[in-house]
């Protein structure tokens, strides 16, 4: 594992915690590592959303597609993936990782054969989201040297399915002006999207995103401002990013209940 892999997962309690104990336990006897439930901490309202759109699809036997954007190494298009295979062994899905920076893109790739995925349920791509379609934009995470990487909109991302059961979007601030600013983007969401969680990344966003999703009739599920120490139902919890969950009120009548 590189230095870089271990400056990313201390930032989550939840990855650390898991990542620390493969690690120690692979040096000290052999295989199967069985890790323990999710740590309450900020990615705990992620790991809700992912594993009820998955829980959802799966019970309903109908195919299931997830798609992250930000997606580094493909953390939760795999989760989700593997949660569906689990509840529905014989059922269909795809997954499909969105992410800019090429050493992140290469390690997705690497992520999604590991967890046994193939070209017919998974799908990597080496891109951002952003509002210019097809706009070359150079990308660099932590010390990496500047690559250009290609520009996709919601638009882009949605063009050839259906429905979508989930998208987890993580894009570093273009969270709000990816849907405001390029028209037929909430359209689209509206007909085809079930849930959606954000990482927020300002207030500014937080505001923005809350007002267009309540205008076009989605649940706010969750939602907890970046930074700070908050009171959840399942304890205090510190914020970074923030964490905003929506649900589409024109599905809920095909949800099953939890």
């Amino acid at each position: 594992m590189t230095v870089k892999t271990r400056r990313y997962r201390v930032h989550h309690l939840s990855r650390k915690i898991p990542c620390d104990e493969h690690d120690l336990l692979n040096k000290t006897k052999p295989y199967p590592f069985v890790p323990k439930f999710p740590v309450v901490e900020e990615e705990y309202f992620e790991w809700i959303d992912v594993l009820e759109s998955a829980y959802q699809a799966a019970v309903q036997k109908r195919p299931y597609y997830f798609i992250e954007l930000g997606a580094r190494y493909g953390t939760w298009a795999a989760r989700a993936g593997q949660a569906y295979r689990l509840l529905n062994p014989d059922g269909e899905f795809m997954t499909v990782g969105l992410e800019g920076d090429l050493i992140g893109y290469e390690w997705m790739v690497e992520h999604f054969k590991k967890n046994g995925f193939t070209e017919e349920n998974s799908k990597a791509i080496h891109g951002i989201l952003g509002t210019n379609s097809g706009e070359m934009v150079p990308i660099a995470w932590e010390d990496t040297t500047p690559r250009p990487a290609k520009t996709y909109t919601f638009l882009d991302m949605l063009r050839d399915v259906d429905h979508v059961d989930m998208i987890d979007s993580d894009v570093q601030g273009a969270e709000l002006r990816s849907i405001v600013d390029v028209p037929g983007v909430m359209d689209a969401l509206n007909k085809k999207v079930r849930y959606i969680h954000f990482g927020t990344h300002s207030g500014s966003i937080e505001v923005g995103l809350l007002d267009v999703f309540r205008k076009n009739h989605w649940a706010i599920r969750v939602f907890y401002p970046q930074y700070g120490k908050v009171q959840t139902p399942y304890g205090s919890v510190t914020m970074n990013d923030g964490a905003l969950s929506v649900v589409n009120l024109r599905f809920i009548d095909s949800m099953m209940p939890i």
